[in-house]
Formats: structure tokens, sequence, C-alpha cells
């Protein structure tokens, strides 16, 4: 069996920076490979004025 996180890059509310939310987001999914996660699943977002999973999957 696999297991994965599922990153969504999403700033709520805008309360803080974008940049933040991408430093925050890239660093749990580099959490996640030290713990041993199998997968990082970034959503897409149809629609909506933020990130995309092409622009998530280029860092």
């Amino acid at each position: 069996m696999q297991f994965g996180v599922q990153m969504v890059f999403q700033n709520y509310n805008g309360e803080v920076s974008d940049a933040q939310v991408y430093e925050e987001d890239i660093n749990l999914g580099l959490l996640a490979e030290e713990l041993g996660f199998d997968a990082l699943w970034p959503v897409e977002h149809h629609f909506e004025n933020y990130s995309s999973a092409l622009t998530i999957l280029s860092f």
C-alpha cells in the first residue's frame, strides 16, 4: 500500500502572502518525503484565482 499527501496551495482569505503559502506547502511536501510518503498530489483549481497543478509541479 502506498500513501500520499494532497497539496492544496490555497491562500484562505488572503491572510498571508502567496509566497508564504507556497513556501509553507513546499516545506510540508519536503517533510512528507522525509517521513516516507510515496506521493504528493497537487490539486487543480478550475476557475479560481490561485495556483494550478502545473505551476506547483514546476518547483
